[in-house]
């Protein structure tokens, strides 16, 4: 992950997105390190609010952003797939997450 994430330093890239699925690595954690390893990268942390309470991620985010001398960004999404976000206990389909119903 360091030598990527320093692979596209080198390559002129400014920010890097941090995906997020409920089988991968924490982003949060993988963005910490995309930012120990670079001077500048700008990690972008992808952050579903149905899967965190919002002022964890709030707070999560502001640790990041302190620890990266301000290169943290983040990045809110609604998920995606209905399998995908069944399996962290969000049971809504696709269209009750992306449209407000009124």
């Amino acid at each position: 992950m360091s030598r990527y994430a320093r692979t596209l330093e080198d390559a002129g890239f400014d920010y890097t997105l941090v995906p997020y699925g409920s089988a991968s690595a924490d982003s949060f954690v993988v963005a910490t390190a995309v930012a120990a390893a670079t001077e500048r990268m700008k990690p972008i942390v992808a952050v579903r609010p149905n899967t965190v309470f919002p002022t964890v991620a709030a707070q999560q985010l502001a640790t990041l952003d302190q620890l990266s001398d301000g290169r943290a960004v983040v990045h809110i999404t609604s998920g995606g797939s209905d399998a995908e976000q069944a399996r962290q206990g969000d049971f809504l389909s696709k269209d009750e997450r992306w449209w407000t119903r009124g």
